[in-house]
């Protein structure tokens, strides 16, 4: 099976409000990394930056009553005129620390080995929940590797936080 059509975050967030207030209930956090996930997003300039961050902001607190405090450019791109624009907006720019390539690599443990080899606290993790790579039996590659990974971090006696707790150091 083909994945399926890719959607933002404050798409799936609109399109499953109940879900997305769900997620944020049970402890975990709704960021914000664009309205539409643009690919040539880097190539923006002040007025595009503004438009696709303000726009996913409105769009996520109007849903879940949260305001998101962090912000990830898609592909991790970017230009010298997105900084002005989360320094209005009160975002802090983040990124990854290790990157499994989830959405082209099928082998749980080859994702998985990129994810752990070296693994430390206050590692930021870059994992998809969509458009993620397809194993043979149709499912997302994700499926297998959530548990292989939080089994690994329990060995080695880590635990995951939200980006927010890691940030401030909990």
């Amino acid at each position: 099976g083909q994945p399926p059509p890719f959607s933002s975050i404050p798409e799936r967030v609109q399109a499953h409000p109940e879900l997305a207030r769900e997620i944020l209930a049970r402890g975990h956090e709704i960021q914000n990394h664009t309205a539409r996930h643009r690919h040539n997003f880097s190539l923006l300039g002040p007025r595009g930056y503004a438009d696709e961050i303000e726009r996913a902001q409105e769009i996520l607190h109007r849903v879940t009553g949260q305001w998101p405090t962090c912000f990830r450019a898609p592909a991790g791109f970017r230009n010298m005129f997105l900084a002005p624009v989360l320094q209005r907006l009160d975002l802090r720019l983040v990124s990854w620390t290790r990157r499994g390539f989830d959405t082209r690599e099928s082998d749980p443990q080859r994702v998985l080995a990129r994810l752990a080899r070296h693994l430390r606290g206050g590692d930021i993790l870059l994992l998809h929940d969509g458009h993620a790579a397809l194993m043979p039996d149709g499912r997302p590659v994700l499926v297998a590797v959530l548990p292989l990974l939080i089994e690994r971090l329990r060995q080695q006696g880590l635990h995951s936080v939200t980006l927010s707790q890691g940030l401030r150091g909990d």
